[in-house]
């Protein structure tokens, strides 16, 4: 099981879910969104339904999306595949997502980088300096498969707006996501959610989606009484499988 005085929020309140109902939504908190000039978004792959509502709800926000992996190759590839589904199924119309991305890259004010976070080149703090981010007002959602381990002791050096990070093969680094859940002390966690396309060891996750908003939003603190997964808020990752109930305890 988790432990309660790391992974169980703190201030659940105001939440509200952006993105589809499967595995591009996230929660966040919906009274400081109008708060965020930029969202620095670290991984984009096929769904990126997440920072088009973001978009949607404030068109002011400034989307910087970082994921080499997403080229004319990985369109290309799925693109025919998604088009046999969609002559086969109909209603599956997954194909056009090529043609949302270019109209969300190309239309909107948004820019979409194809270099890997984590290098040399291109840590965190050297992403900031180049587009010159102040992070005060800045929202960083963070899902590059692994990747996160690379950054998150940057991270802490930094007094963010708000945070939603997906920690992967979190069962071996349960020690390390505790230590940067205690270490940011200006970061404020109001939600968790399992990726149910991982597995569940020993009622652990291996893959957690967490959220965050800085400590200076906190007026009041409310008693938590919340189940995980919330009715309502939370959708399985996976929508062929039931979404992971989280369990905690208090050592």
């Amino acid at each position: 099981m988790l432990k309660k005085k790391y992974f169980y929020p703190k201030y659940p309140s105001d939440l509200i879910r952006i993105g589809d109902n499967s595995d591009g939504g996230y929660i966040f908190n919906k009274k400081i969104i109008f708060k965020i000039h930029s969202c620095l978004s670290f991984g984009l792959g096929d769904n990126f339904s997440f920072e088009k509502e973001l978009k949607k709800i404030n068109s002011k926000i400034k989307i910087h999306i970082f994921d080499h992996t997403v080229n004319y190759k990985f369109w290309i590839r799925h693109f025919f595949y998604w088009l046999w589904k969609s002559i086969r199924y109909r209603k599956y119309l997954k194909f056009l997502n090529f043609v949302n991305y270019n109209l969300f890259f190309n239309f909107n004010n948004n820019v979409h980088y194809k270099y890997r976070i984590g290098t040399k080149n291109h840590s965190l703090t050297k992403i900031i300096n180049k587009l010159n981010l102040d992070p005060q007002n800045t929202l960083l959602k963070i899902d590059i498969d692994g990747d996160e381990y690379k950054i998150i002791d940057e991270i802490k050096k930094f007094s963010f707006l708000g945070l939603i990070i997906e920690f992967e093969n979190s069962c071996i680094n349960l020690k390390k996501i505790e230590k940067f859940i205690k270490d940011n002390k200006k970061l404020v966690l109001i939600h968790i959610h399992a990726n149910n396309f991982s597995t569940v060891i020993e009622k652990i996750p291996n893959s957690i989606e967490l959220s965050f908003i800085n400590k200076k939003f906190i007026k009041k603190k409310k008693i938590n009484k919340n189940n995980y997964p919330i009715k309502n808020l939370d959708y399985p990752n996976n929508i062929m499988k039931k979404d992971v109930k989280l369990f905690f305890k208090e050592q």
